[in-house]
């Protein structure tokens, strides 16, 4: 870039901006800083390409974008996951899943869940695709009702499941000695 005067088109100021080098500041420009004296001046800008530009920077800029692409796109996937409806509506894989009414639709088919059930499916839903612990679920879910049987857990696991059957793209998976862990695939 040069700034000529008007009347002699002699280059009063130029300076050469490398694209990468200058990326990550915009706010201070060459010749801000300098004291400009009144005068008419030209702005010339010149586009060149230069054989000495390294091809490793541009390859880097198309890798970068390429892994910010991808990131991008596996967030959106995991929230596609339950999808918001609305405040009291969720997609559940092929399902409709509304925690307030405590009900699961599946092809127009309502299924009620107990109040145990859908706080055990709203916590599970929470954590999609993650393991949870017996221990977090007993203390979300129960939680200080003392009389909890041994196999309370499993029982509403299995009854649970039995209500998801009809949904191929929904599976609570028993994780061994840890806990549990709700699939949802797409």
């Amino acid at each position: 870039m040069k700034i000529e005067a008007c009347e002699t088109s002699a280059v009063v100021y130029s300076y050469e901006v490398d694209f990468f080098s200058s990326l990550p500041i915009f706010d201070e420009l060459a010749c801000s800083t300098r004291p400009q004296p009144k005068a008419c001046y030209e702005v010339v800008v010149q586009f060149f390409t230069s054989e000495k530009s390294s091809p490793f920077k541009s390859w880097l800029f198309f890798v970068l974008l390429f892994i910010l692409l991808g990131m991008g796109v596996a967030v959106f996937r995991k929230m596609k996951i339950n999808v918001p409806i609305d405040k009291n509506k969720m997609k559940l894989g092929a399902s409709l899943y509304e925690p307030k009414k405590r009900v699961l639709i599946h092809q127009k088919k309502t299924i009620e869940l107990t109040s145990k059930e859908n706080e055990l499916l709203s916590l599970l839903n929470e954590f999609a695709n993650e393991t949870v612990t017996k221990e977090t679920i007993l203390h979300k879910v129960w939680g200080d009702e003392g009389h909890y049987v041994g196999r309370t857990l499993d029982v509403t696991i299995s009854k649970l499941r039995k209500k998801l059957e009809h949904d191929a793209s929904i599976q609570i998976k028993n994780i061994r000695g840890v806990g549990y862990r709700l699939i949802i695939e797409e």
